[in-house]
């Protein structure tokens, strides 16, 4: 539980977050090479009025393959106000919720391994499992020791379930890198 008070004076609004992440050897060659299956989920809610749009939540991106950064969310309804976000731009949402399970296999011992994957989740206004997305794909991971233990991710996703106005994103690459 977070609480925030907006710079600006605005009223304050409060964060409800839990996430759970858990890995599990698959199995493990003579080599001592292992294949770990790894389960995540994240669920957050917003209270209060007036949440800026940049605190609001949203899924996308290097958090649900798949799709763009943070267009999994509820969209503008398009206001003929200027000042307002354009019609199907992302604004946010006060419900998130998100599974996800991922494969990595080792190719080359510590350095380079393949990964299989799916995501879930959905952004809304209400506690709801509406607008469901589904996502699958494969991907490599780039171990560097200088870059310690975080590796370079490339993955390619295809999402299965999505919303018409959802922005699609096949390739992703993202660093971890600790500076």
């Amino acid at each position: 539980v977070t609480q925030y008070t907006p710079i600006d004076g605005g009223d304050p609004y409060t964060l409800l977050r839990a996430g759970y992440t858990q890995f599990f050897t698959v199995s493990e060659d003579l080599l001592g090479n292992r294949t770990t299956l790894k389960i995540n989920s994240d669920v957050a809610y917003l209270i209060g009025d007036d949440v800026p749009t940049s605190d609001r939540l949203y899924l996308g991106g290097r958090n649900f393959r798949g799709f763009e950064f943070r267009t999994v969310s509820p969209k503008s309804r398009g206001a003929i106000d200027p000042t307002l976000p354009a019609p199907n731009d992302p604004i946010g949402g006060n419900w998130l919720f998100f599974a996800g399970a991922q494969l990595e296999h080792p190719l080359v011992k510590d350095a380079f391994s393949g990964v299989m994957f799916v995501d879930s989740g959905t952004v809304t206004e209400e506690v709801s499992l509406d607008q469901y997305r589904l996502s699958v794909g494969f991907g490599v991971r780039l171990y560097i020791p200088a870059f310690g233990p975080a590796p370079l991710a490339f993955d390619f996703a295809v999402p299965l379930l999505k919303e018409d106005t959802d922005e699609t994103q096949v390739f992703s690459f993202s660093a971890e890198i600790p500076f």
